[in-house]
């Protein structure tokens, strides 16, 4: 049998419509994240749509794990005489996944912790009872932890601490900064 142009286009028409009903399989899934990031689309099927984006992870303490640097920061004395700022530009902080939901936070340098966290999503709180030191005029002094987050946004974790110090001097001493990956 001999078809002809108009036959031919027509049957093609047909083929590709009939391909892109609902009963042609979709396109697989797309991937599920780790760390909290959601995986990509899936490629289209004949007749589906991509998949689902991935879901967040269900550690979020392992997203904070690692040795982080302060890009920017600094650590404001406030004590009831004059103290120099300390800058924690380039100081390291490591995060220890302890399990899902707790880590342990070491930093060196201006400030020097030893502090433990709950973790809540991508924001970890320090738990009661945390002390840091420093050097305030001359001595290390213990710095009692009233606050403290460390809390990751894309690839950036930002961190807000407070606290006192009641020897040798009076102090309620505020930090912040911003940190980067390490290596």
């Amino acid at each position: 049998m001999k078809f002809g142009k108009n036959t031919l286009r027509l049957a093609f028409t047909l083929g590709l419509l009939m391909g892109c009903s609902s009963s042609s399989p979709g396109g697989a899934g797309g991937a599920s994240g780790l760390g909290g990031t959601s995986g990509g689309g899936g490629e289209s099927g004949a007749a589906g749509g991509g998949g689902a984006g991935g879901a967040t992870t269900s550690d979020p303490a392992e997203a904070l794990a690692g040795t982080w640097i302060f890009q920017a920061g600094s650590l404001q004395p406030m004590c009831n005489v004059a103290v120099a700022t300390l800058d924690l530009t380039g100081d390291l902080l490591t995060i220890t996944r302890l399990d899902a939901t707790h880590v342990n936070v070491t930093s060196t340098g201006g400030i020097a912790c030893n502090a433990s966290f709950t973790v809540t999503g991508a924001k970890a709180t320090v738990e009661a009872g945390q002390t840091c030191s420093a050097t305030i005029m001359g001595n290390r002094v213990t710095v009692d932890v009233t606050g403290w987050t460390v809390e990751l946004s894309g690839s950036t974790l930002s961190t807000a601490l407070t606290g006192t110090i009641t020897s040798p001097v009076t102090c309620t001493p505020m930090g912040t900064g911003t940190l980067g990956r390490a290596g």
